[in-house]
């Protein structure tokens, strides 16, 4: 097993979104959807281009985190 991170963009947005998701609502019980989280779909726009970054962290090629970082 083999931990990677490594700076992601909207190639991995569903991944992303199912990831983050199940933790909001299943783990934490947010009423939240991907409609309320549109930086989601588009991490590039939002966080790269905008001055910030999102970072993935994988095990055996499989994101099983991550971390995101504004530019304010």
């Amino acid at each position: 097993m083999k931990l990677q991170v490594q700076s992601i963009g909207n190639a991995y947005s569903e991944q992303a979104i199912d990831l983050i998701l199940t933790i909001q609502q299943k783990e934490f019980n947010i009423p939240i959807t991907v409609e309320d989280q549109p930086d989601l779909k588009e991490i590039e726009t939002f966080y790269h281009e905008a001055g910030g970054n999102f970072w993935g962290a994988f095990i055996d090629g499989k994101l099983v985190g991550s971390i995101a970082l504004v530019k304010v």
